[in-house]
C-alpha cells in the first residue's frame, strides 16, 4: 500500500494538488478478532468519506460479503454405566436431536434469504467437529458441537443466534440435558454497500469491472459502521490467498513488473525463488532473474540430481541412495546402511 501511494504522488508531482486527505490504516487481528477494527468503531473517529479495503480481488470492486459466526454448542447431560441408559442421560443422543434441529433450520433459511448475487447463493451453517464420551461402556455426559453459519446481507449476527438457541431449546426439551452456548469468535457482520453509492460507481468506472460480492469476510462493516462508503479490492487472487502456499499468480507478478517499468524481480524467500520456469520466464520476457540461473535452479532443486552433480564435480557428499521407487529398495539400503537415516 505504501509503495502505491509513493507512486501516485509521484505521478501526482505535488502532494498539495490533493484536494483531501489520503490515510492509510493498518489495524491489528484482522484474520482473527478484527480488535483493531473494533477500536476504530468505539473510537467513534470518521475521518474519511471513502474506504478501500485491501484484499485480493483481482482489481474487482467488492461491495458485497457474507458475514461469518464460528459457535460452540455443549450439552452436559449425566454419566452412568451403559448396561443401563435409564441411569443417565446421554449427551450424544441428545446432541443428534440437536443437530438435526441446525439441519432443520438451515433448511428454512435457505427458503427465506437467497442473493443470486453471490456464489454460494444462500446462508451456510457448516457442521465442523463433534467430540462427546469417555469410553464405549459409559453414558456419555459431555458432548460439544462447534460449527461456522455465513450469513447473508440482510441477516443479522444475534438474531441468528437467537434462533439458534431458540430451536436447541425445544430440541431438548423432556431430555434432562442443558446446554451452554458460546461463540469462538465474536463474528462478522455481512457487508452490502448500495449499487448507488459514489465510490462503488467510480471503481466500476476506474477498473472497467462491474462490482462483485466475496464469500470471505472482511473489516468493511465496520468502516461502513462509521459512516464511510466502503469497498473491497486489491491485487491477486483469494484463490491462492489464505492457504499453505499462498502466492501470486505468475501473470499478475508479470504484468505489475512490465506495468512499472521494473529492469528485474527478486523472487523472495518463497517456493518462486526455486522456480526453474518462472525464471526463465523472467529472462524471456527481457527481465533480469535475480537469482541462480534456470538451469542451476533446475539441478540443485531436486535432491537426487543435486547429489549427482554434486558427485560429478568432486565435492564430499553425505553417503545416500538413488531415487527410491519401492519400500523394498529402502528397507535394502537401510539393512545396508544402518540408521539413523533421513
Amino acid at each position: 500500500a505504501l509503495e502505491a501511494i509513493a507512486s501516485f504522488c509521484l505521478t501526482l508531482g505535488d502532494t498539495s494538488k490533493l484536494k483531501q486527505p489520503l490515510i492509510v490504516i493498518a489495524t491489528a487481528d484482522e484474520e482473527t478478532s478484527m480488535a483493531g477494527a473494533k477500536a476504530l468503531v468505539a473510537a467513534d473517529t470518521r475521518q474519511a468519506r471513502y474506504a478501500v479495503i485491501g484484499e485480493p480481488t483481482g482489481l474487482k470492486p467488492v461491495r458485497m460479503h457474507k458475514g461469518v459466526m464460528m459457535e460452540s454448542i455443549a450439552l452436559e447431560g449425566r454419566s452412568g454405566h451403559s448396561s443401563n441408559p435409564a441411569l443417565g442421560n446421554n449427551a450424544l443422543d441428545a446432541m443428534h436431536k440437536v443437530i438435526a434441529e441446525l439441519m432443520a433450520l438451515r433448511e428454512d433459511w435457505g427458503k427465506k434469504y437467497q442473493n443470486p448475487a453471490f456464489e454460494v447463493i444462500l446462508p451456510t451453517l457448516n457442521l465442523a467437529s463433534i467430540h462427546g464420551g469417555d469410553a464405549p461402556n459409559r453414558i456419555c455426559q459431555h458432548c460439544e458441537l462447534r460449527f461456522d453459519v455465513r450469513l447473508l446481507p440482510g441477516m443479522q449476527n444475534e438474531d441468528v443466534r437467537r434462533s439458534i438457541k431458540d430451536r436447541v431449546a425445544s430440541s431438548l426439551l423432556g431430555s434432562h440435558v442443558t446446554a451452554n452456548h458460546s461463540s469462538l469468535f465474536d463474528g462478522v457482520s455481512a457487508f452490502l454497500e448500495p449499487e448507488t453509492s459514489e465510490l462503488v460507481q467510480f471503481a466500476e468506472k476506474l477498473t472497467g469491472h462491474s462490482a462483485i460480492s466475496a464469500g470471505f469476510a472482511t473489516e468493511a462493516p465496520y468502516l461502513q459502521a462509521l459512516g464511510m462508503q466502503t469497498i473491497v479490492m486489491g491485487p491477486g487472487s483469494i484463490d491462492c490467498a489464505h492457504q499453505a502456499n499462498e502466492y501470486l499468480a505468475q501473470d499478475q507478478i508479470m504484468a505489475i513488473a512490465h506495468k512499472c517499468g521494473a529492469d528485474g524481480i527478486h523472487p523472495g524467500y518463497g517456493f518462486m525463488s526455486e522456480n526453474a520456469d518462472f525464471a526463465q520466464r523472467v529472462m524471456d520476457e527481457g527481465l533480469t532473474f535475480i537469482g541462480p540461473s534456470p538451469k542451476w535452479l533446475e539441478q540443485m532443486g531436486d535432491k537426487v540430481s543435486a547429489r549427482a552433480v554434486m558427485s560429478k564435480l568432486g565435492m564430499p557428499v553425505f553417503p545416500g541412495s538413488e531415487l527410491i521407487t519401492h519400500i523394498a529398495e529402502a528397507e535394502a539400503f537401510a539393512q545396508r546402511e544402518g540408521f539413523p537415516l533421513v
